[in-house]
């Protein structure tokens, strides 16, 4: 839609002609804009939705440029009369109502489509870190290694096919662990079973041996007797012949007797002696069975340990892990603001950059046009110079004739006046 320039300029027709000089050359330069206001009017009904975003930033630059080169023209309009600057002013205003407009909507539309990207953004970030740190609280229930790293690189099918293998080994070495317990305890149990059963075997034929030993002392001192008794009936009835008789073999009665418990000492002290040597080879082997026990106990202590350690160096790794992501995350949001500062700062300097040009290109346009109006009207202005001049030297002689009345110098003033209004209605003229 146009602008109707006739309508805004009504009130100051009747101003001085340098007033409507300035005029003219206001709405010469505000004219050009009619066309640049009629294509972008349609940027309007953009939205991201339809047009997409890139459209919408394109078309929302356009009219950023736009108002910019309105607001540019305004003021170097404005400076050579505050009359001018009014009617630039509301000219402007009205132009900029409508760019304005636009320039707001799009803005909007720009607003919104930045705020669900970053919305998505930080929506995405959060589901991955929720995802990561599932993957975590996974390798801390079954205490395994792993790499920070590596668990956000992978996707959710080569973590669950790493954390399988990973559960599977720890199942593993668990039943290893508690197959490996299960032996020793049972080569314990059958070890001290085997002792027991040594120990009640040698018992047993040592007391059969005392039996052997006791019986055989039995039938002997039963054989003494009964001799002893034959003796004693032969003594009787040959007392007196054989009573010398009867004193030696009584002699060697009692040395046999004397050798049969010196026999009998002899095999119990043997006996004694062979089973004191096998309960000192039984105690032996016993300590060194126990030996073995406490070896494996150590060891198994020192694999407990051992484990122990390892979980320990497995917590202080996650939580190491824990305070470096967050620290990433801390870097992150400060790089992030950080960047975005940089870039509002550098965008703000290239559309002062921009403005400053454009604002110069303006000033140069607007300078080569009233030079250029100059150069078309100077042939006319020098006529109008000549004839004002003659005019003048024939008013003044005739003042001179007339005796220079009072009013005279007010009759040179307008002429004077007269030739600025002329020289500014034919530039008019020829710009027209």
């Amino acid at each position: 839609m146009s602008i109707d320039f006739d309508q805004l300029t009504e009130p100051i027709q009747q101003s001085t002609a340098i007033a409507r000089f300035n005029q003219n050359i206001a709405v010469a330069a505000y004219s050009k804009f009619n066309d640049q206001i009629a294509s972008v009017e349609s940027y309007a009904e953009l939205t991201v939705a339809e047009d997409g975003i890139a459209k919408v930033e394109e078309a929302h630059k356009a009219v950023k440029r736009l108002s910019a080169e309105i607001e540019k023209t305004r003021v170097v309009l404005k400076d050579p009369s505050l009359e001018y600057g009014r009617t630039v002013d509301s000219i402007a205003k009205q132009l900029k109502t409508k760019v304005d407009a636009i320039e707001v909507r799009l803005a909007s539309e720009r607003k919104v489509y930045e705020a669900a990207a970053l919305a998505e953004k930080k929506k995405k970030e959060t589901e991955r870190m929720a995802v990561v740190q599932s993957r975590i609280d996974h390798c801390h229930s079954i205490s395994i290694v792993f790499c920070l790293d590596d668990l956000q690189a992978m996707t959710d099918d080569d973590f669950a096919w790493w954390f399988s293998c990973r559960e599977k080994e720890s199942i593993e070495r668990k039943a290893r662990i508690a197959e490996e317990a299960k032996i020793a305890a049972e080569f314990a149990e059958q070890q001290q079973k085997d002792r027991e059963e040594q120990a009640a075997k040698m018992q047993a034929d040592l007391e059969e041996s005392q039996r052997q030993k006791a019986e055989e002392l039995r039938i002997r001192a039963e054989e003494l007797e009964a001799q002893r008794k034959a003796d004693d009936v032969a003594r009787m009835r040959q007392r007196a012949a054989d009573e010398a008789i009867q004193l030696q073999r009584q002699a060697e009665l009692d040395l046999r007797e004397q050798r049969a418990k010196e026999l009998l000492e002899q095999q119990r002290a043997e006996q004694q002696a062979m089973f004191d040597e096998q309960e000192v080879e039984r105690k032996a082997a016993a300590l060194v069975r126990e030996q073995e026990i406490e070896e494996q106990r150590k060891a198994a202590q020192v694999i407990a340990e051992k484990e122990k350690a390892e979980n320990i160096a497995i917590h202080n790794k996650l939580e190491a892990d824990r305070q470096a992501l967050l620290k990433e995350r801390e870097e992150l949001q400060r790089q992030k603001d950080a960047e975005e500062v940089a870039w509002l700062m550098e965008h703000r300097e290239h559309v002062r950059q921009v403005q400053e040009r454009e604002a110069e290109m303006a000033a140069q346009d607007m300078a080569a046009e009233i030079k250029r109006r100059e150069e078309q009207a100077a042939p006319e202005l020098e006529k109008l110079a000549s004839v004002m001049a003659d005019a003048r030297r024939v008013i003044e002689d005739r003042l001179k004739d007339l005796g220079v009345p009072w009013w005279g110098p007010e009759l040179i003033g307008k002429m004077h006046d007269m030739l600025g209004e002329m020289k500014d209605f034919v530039r008019e003229g020829e710009s027209n």
